[in-house]
């Protein structure tokens, strides 16, 4: 008597079936299919499981039952000793798919888990699609704006002023650290926008400038042991000085009187204080949110200040007020026409975020 469709006979070679409830082994045969199959057969509705089935399916080696029930969208795996043993037949079998139902395709060895272990999984991650689906348009309704801003340590504050600008937009800034001189160019070009520039003539004829954001202060850093020879602007004249490449301190200091300038360029302001460090230069100019020494000093990137024989001087060199500007024909122009808008109508929650 053969056997039924679907079913094969006893094998010498066959391995017995694991206990229920365990991991069911499935070797590699044309109809088999894997883990992640059973997972998007069981969270797809049913009209979707309702695919032509091309092709005659037969299994090589038969391990586990299957019985597809497409209708109700459930999969069920059982082991041979879940079912009655009938006299004169092997139990392990499987069959194959009925035509209305998902094909299956081939694979290698895989590792199933009972039916309750399957739903389960299935459940969860269809619920995490159906959370994701909720929460996914809301996050994305926020329009991106690329900000360029330094490669240096930032103050506590600066995060918070332009996270608090954001919200009040309706927007993200897509941040985008950059060296200093890159990042005007990336401005200028339209890429985006870019936060904590000083106005001067020259970046002018290249850079569309917002209203006044903060008034920060100019420093100098200098060694602890030129403190007494160097205490006011004019003292640094014909010193070598480290700034940062791009920045304007040149521009501030021949407004203060100084004449013979000699430059030493880093790449951003961390490296300007290692270079004054090593000796390379007598003073490093940085621009920090506060007036006072005392609190001037507290900036993430002052940490080391005393431990490389560093100091402030005793007074700032000039105050300077800060911007956000873009290319003269970029395309985020109409962000700028929105931040001038906020600073107008919220100068003293702007302060505010500056001071703490």
């Amino acid at each position: 008597m053969t056997d039924p469709p679907g079913t094969a006979g006893p094998r010498k070679d066959r391995p017995s079936a694991p206990p229920p409830g365990r991991w069911l082994p499935i070797r590699s045969h044309s109809c088999a299919t894997s883990r992640a199959t059973l997972l998007q057969a069981l969270a797809a509705p049913a009209t979707q499981r309702r695919q032509q089935h091309q092709g005659q399916c037969e299994p090589r080696v038969n391990d586990v039952h299957d019985t597809s029930n497409c209708d109700a969208g459930i999969l069920e795996i059982r082991s041979s000793n879940r079912r009655k043993e009938r006299p004169g037949r092997h139990q392990e079998s499987i069959k194959t798919p009925p035509p209305h139902c998902l094909e299956w395709p081939a694979m290698s060895v895989e590792f199933l888990p009972d039916r309750r272990q399957l739903l389960a999984l299935a459940l969860g991650e269809v619920l995490w699609q159906a959370s994701s689906a909720q929460t996914a348009p809301r996050a994305q309704a926020l329009p991106r704006v690329p900000l360029f801003i330094g490669t240096g340590e930032p103050s506590d504050r600066t995060p918070a002023m332009l996270d608090w600008v954001a919200q009040q937009l309706a927007l993200q800034w897509d941040y985008q650290p950059t060296p200093w001189l890159r990042a005007q160019k990336l401005a200028a070009a339209g890429q985006g926008l870019m936060y904590g520039l000083a106005r001067t003539p020259q970046r002018e004829r290249e850079l569309r400038f917002s209203q006044p954001i903060w008034t920060n202060y100019t420093w100098a850093v200098i060694r602890q042991d030129d403190a007494r020879r160097l205490t006011r602007a004019t003292d640094l004249d014909g010193q070598p000085l480290c700034w940062t490449r791009g920045s304007s301190y040149g521009e501030l200091l021949s407004q203060l009187g100084l004449r013979r300038l000699d430059a030493r360029e880093a790449v951003d302001d961390d490296g300007s204080l290692r270079m004054l460090a090593a000796g390379r230069c007598r003073a490093t100019l940085i621009t920090l949110e506060y007036s006072q020494q005392g609190l001037a000093v507290q900036h993430p990137a002052l940490a080391r200040l005393h431990e490389q024989g560093l100091t402030l001087m005793q007074a700032p060199l000039a105050a300077t007020a800060l911007h956000f500007v873009t290319g003269l024909k970029s395309p985020w122009g109409g962000v700028l026409d929105r931040i001038d808008q906020l600073a107008a109508r919220s100068r003293p929650a702007l302060e505010r975020l500056r001071h703490g």
